[in-house]
């Protein structure tokens, strides 16, 4: 029984020393990538495994370049892009000599993304000479590979999209 408690403190030792020679981590991240295409001002989370010290944009890359801002509160780092992205490139933000607030191990951020691909709608008019024929409100990619019709009536006269309706 001593010996298994020794074991498991010495792994537990062990552990909490690899723990503490390592700089942060990424435990995660976070960005919509439908609405970095959308709208400007928008921003991707980074959160390490522990609090990390202040982060200023000459340590922040990102490819394709786009500009940015960025702030750092306790274990999350965020990124704000100053502008749209543009549709369905993937995108790779990298921190470099990020540290914890505890200790002046360096490490090195990096996560990437794909925006969202470019979508288009058009209006589908029923063939004139069929009595039950729908006209189709159709949602497409560029490429037009995966279209889909996400509204049909008779006789539809005009349509507008907005973010989530029709």
């Amino acid at each position: 029984m001593a010996i298994s408690i020794g074991v498991l403190l010495l792994l537990c030792a062990v552990l909490v020393g690899l723990t503490a020679i390592q700089g942060p981590k990424l435990s995660g991240a976070r960005v919509d990538t439908g609405r970095v295409v959308a709208d400007t001002g928008q921003q991707l989370q980074m959160f390490a495994n522990q609090p990390v010290a202040e982060v200023d944009a000459e340590q922040v890359t990102i490819a394709p370049h786009t500009p940015f801002q960025v702030t750092t509160q306790a274990d999350v780092i965020t990124v704000r892009f100053s502008q749209q992205l543009d549709h369905g490139i993937q995108y790779t933000v990298t921190v470099r000599g990020v540290t914890s607030l505890y200790q002046q191990r360096e490490a090195e951020l990096s996560y990437s993304f794909t925006t969202d691909a470019a979508a288009f709608h058009y209006l589908d008019r029923a063939d004139p000479e069929s009595e039950r024929g729908e006209d189709a409100i159709i949602r497409t990619g560029v490429s037009g590979e995966g279209s889909d019709a996400i509204y049909r009536g008779a006789r539809i006269q005009d349509y507008a999209v907005f973010e989530g309706a029709l």
